[in-house]
């Protein structure tokens, strides 16, 4: 990836009733594909380098604040084992 682009806007999203992820906004600005009010958030996987990507209404997306998006991508790779410095608030 280029140096422009970098996993800086995290984000929680509600994926079920009560159930939340963590995710990274990729792309806010998604009109080439759709006229939908989405944005593309990619969810890594615990214990891998690896994730999904998928398109989110943006009324479901809550933004968490975390000068430290190292720290929070380390503590959803390791499927949360690795204490994350900050509180997610406002779960």
């Amino acid at each position: 990836m280029s140096d422009k682009k970098k996993f800086e806007k995290p984000v929680i999203v509600e994926v079920s009733n009560g159930v939340y992820r963590i995710g990274f906004i990729t792309n806010e600005d998604l009109s080439s594909f759709t006229s939908l009010d989405l944005v593309a958030v990619y969810f890594p996987f615990s214990y891998a380098f690896t994730g999904e990507l998928l398109f989110i209404k943006r009324s479901m997306i809550q933004n968490l604040e975390s000068n430290k998006v190292g720290d929070l991508m380390k503590y959803v790779i390791s499927g949360g084992v690795i204490d994350h410095e900050e509180k997610i608030q406002d779960i």
